[in-house]
């Protein structure tokens, strides 16, 4: 596999289709402890924007997407119940727990309907 000369360490992002990209950065911000690194019209970043750490971006649509999102955040967190109180208390919803090839998650929502996932570590 040819390595790119362009980036030395290469960095991505998750970016989430929204309503209202302040409101959703805030939600994850709080949720997840990062901050907002970068703001510019439509869009909304969270960071640490570090090579080799993924970032969400947060961009205002328009229109919101019928039916289950193609993609999802997935979280793997220490707490569990402590993590689920807290989307609760940010204006989250917690959905069903889903068991499959031998790990257990629960599905969740963020305060805009957009599907997440949480897992114990």
């Amino acid at each position: 596999t040819k390595k790119c000369c362009c980036m030395s360490k290469p960095y991505f992002s998750v970016t989430i289709d929204c309503a209202d990209p302040h409101a959703l950065a805030s939600f994850y911000g709080e949720l997840l402890e990062l901050e907002v690194v970068f703001e510019a019209g439509s869009y909304v970043v969270l960071g640490p924007v570090v090579p080799g750490t993924a970032h969400l971006i947060f961009q205002k649509v328009p229109e919101s997407a019928p039916g289950k999102n193609r993609a999802h955040v997935s979280l793997h967190v220490r707490d569990f119940d402590a993590a689920a109180r807290r989307v609760l208390e940010l204006g989250g919803d917690q959905r069903e727990t889903v068991q499959d090839v031998g790990l257990e998650w629960t599905q969740m929502l963020d305060p805009e309907g957009n599907v997440f996932c949480m897992m114990q570590l």
